[in-house]
């Protein structure tokens, strides 16, 4: 049996970078360009070596979370973003998504990392990185 190939999202070439580095409109813009399926723009908002976490595995990188985020556009997912919160770049929200209109809506705590106006991180606050010193072993 062959594979089916992908239908491609729309573009909205030329994709700009993000003009605020604010990590809450970064978030709020990267998924309202994911839910308009311009995936062009929401990928500026990425960094290079952005990580995703989700149910549907791990992606490192952008061509890895590019194909993620192509599914979600072919499958019709919808994401709303509700109690949105910023703790010096790290985003804090429920996620709400829905598959096509009248579809059930799922609910689930997330985070998004916000360095230098680009994501870092997208996945549920238990997997993110943590920011722990270095220290010498004393010896």
């Amino acid at each position: 049996m062959l594979a089916s190939t992908p239908t491609l999202a729309p573009t909205d070439t030329p994709a700009t970078a993000p003009t605020s580095a604010d990590p809450i409109t970064v978030v709020k813009s990267f998924w309202a360009a994911a839910n308009a399926k311009q995936l062009d723009t929401a990928m500026a908002y990425l960094a290079e070596d952005a990580t995703f976490i989700s149910s549907w595995g791990r992606f490192f990188g952008k061509d890895k979370i590019r194909w993620l985020l192509q599914r979600f556009v072919d499958g019709d997912w919808l994401f709303e973003q509700r109690f949105i919160e910023d703790t010096n770049g790290r985003v804090t929200y429920t996620q709400n998504f829905t598959q096509g209109k009248g579809g059930e809506t799922y609910y689930v705590d997330w985070l998004i990392i916000v360095e230098n106006g680009k994501i870092t991180f997208d996945g549920v606050p238990t997997l993110a990185p943590r920011r722990v010193p270095i220290r010498s072993p004393g010896f």
